[in-house]
C-alpha cells in the first residue's frame, strides 16, 4: 500500500488485511488478499451463494487436495507447504455456531463424508476468515477432507507432542518423505449455502494435468482474479475474494477463465435444507 502498488495474494497470514483497508482506499491501491483455492475459490463461491440466496441460514465448505493412489501410512501426498498442513491440525478452527464467531480444536471432531462418489475424514479447520465477518448466518463451518486413516495418526502425532514448536522441524524431517511419492492428485470442493426450504450448491473435481491440480485451482483462480485487478475491473481498498462472487460480473469473469483451463464448478440447488 505504502508503495502505491496493487496485489493478489494466496499466502496465509494470522493479521487481519482489512484492518488496512481505509488506508487502501486513500492510496487508491487495490488489494485482494486469500486469491487461492481455499480460501479463494471457496469464498467466491460462497459470496455467489449468499447474493443468491434471500436470507441464507447456514453455510458449509467441504474441500482437499489428495493423491488418487494413497499410500500408507499416512495416506496422504504433500503438494503444499508441509509446515502449512502441520498448522491445520494445530490452530484453532474459526466457526460460525448459534450466530457466534468460535474456536475449535480441528481434530476434536472428525466426520465421515461423501462428495462425488468418494468417502472421506473431514476435520474444520481454519479456512473461513473473512467470510467470518462478510457473511453473518447462523451457522458457517469449513471441512478438511483426508482419505480415511490419516487423521487419527495425526492426532496421536499431536499428542505425544510431535507438533510442538520445538519439535516440529524434526517431525517433518521424518514424515515428509511418507507423504512424498508418486501419485496425481486431484482437488475437490463442495460449497453449500442454505435457507429455510432451498439449498444452492457448487461442487468442483480438479485433476492433475500439465501441473498438480492444487497448482492448477490456486494459481489459475490467483491469475484470474489478477487479470481483473489489472485492468481496473475491481475497487480500491482491500478486497475479500467472497466480494468477487457476490459481484456477478467478476464472478462470471473468474469462472469463465477457469473453465477455459479446465477447471468447472458445478451449479446445483434442490428444496431441501442442511449440509450434505
Amino acid at each position: 500500500i505504502k508503495a502505491g502498488v496493487d496485489m493478489v495474494d494466496v499466502s496465509f497470514m494470522p493479521e487481519n488485511p482489512l484492518e488496512l483497508r481505509e488506508e487502501a482506499e486513500n492510496a487508491q491501491v487495490t488489494v485482494i488478499f486469500d486469491a487461492g483455492f481455499a480460501p479463494g475459490l471457496s469464498h467466491i463461491l460462497m459470496g455467489r451463494i449468499w447474493n443468491e440466496l434471500d436470507d441464507m441460514s447456514e453455510g458449509h465448505i467441504y474441500v482437499g487436495g489428495l493423491p488418487k493412489e494413497p499410500k500408507p501410512p499416512l495416506y496422504y501426498r504433500i503438494t503444499w507447504s508441509p509446515k502449512d498442513l502441520i498448522e491445520e491440525y494445530t490452530r484453532p478452527a474459526r466457526v460460525i455456531r448459534d450466530g457466534e464467531v468460535k474456536g475449535i480444536d480441528p481434530l476434536s471432531e472428525i466426520k465421515t463424508v461423501e462428495i462425488e462418489g468418494f468417502t472421506f475424514e473431514a476435520f474444520p479447520s481454519d479456512g473461513l476468515r473473512s467470510l467470518l465477518e462478510s457473511v453473518r448466518v447462523d451457522k458457517l463451518e469449513e471441512w478438511t477432507l483426508r482419505w480415511p486413516g490419516h487423521l487419527e495418526k495425526m492426532k496421536v502425532l499431536r499428542e505425544l507432542g510431535f507438533f510442538k514448536e520445538e519439535h516440529v522441524d524434526k517431525t517433518l524431517e521424518v514424515i515428509t518423505p511418507l507423504m512424498t511419492y508418486d501419485s496425481p492428485d486431484f482437488s475437490i470442493m463442495k460449497v453449500i449455502g442454505s435457507e429455510p426450504g432451498r439449498t444452492i450448491s457448487y461442487t468442483l473435481y480438479d485433476e492433475e494435468r500439465e501441473f498438480t491440480s492444487m497448482a492448477r485451482v490456486t494459481g489459475y483462480t490467483a491469475s484470474a482474479i489478477a487479470r481483473l485487478v489489472a485492468e481496473g475491473s475491481c475497487i480500491f481498498g482491500v478486497i475479500p475474494p467472497e466480494i468477487l462472487g457476490m459481484r456477478i460480473d467478476t464472478f462470471r469473469r473468474i469462472l469463465d477463465d477457469l473453465e477455459e483451463r479446465g477447471i468447472r464448478p458445478r451449479r446445483d440447488e434442490n428444496a431441501s435444507s442442511g449440509d450434505s
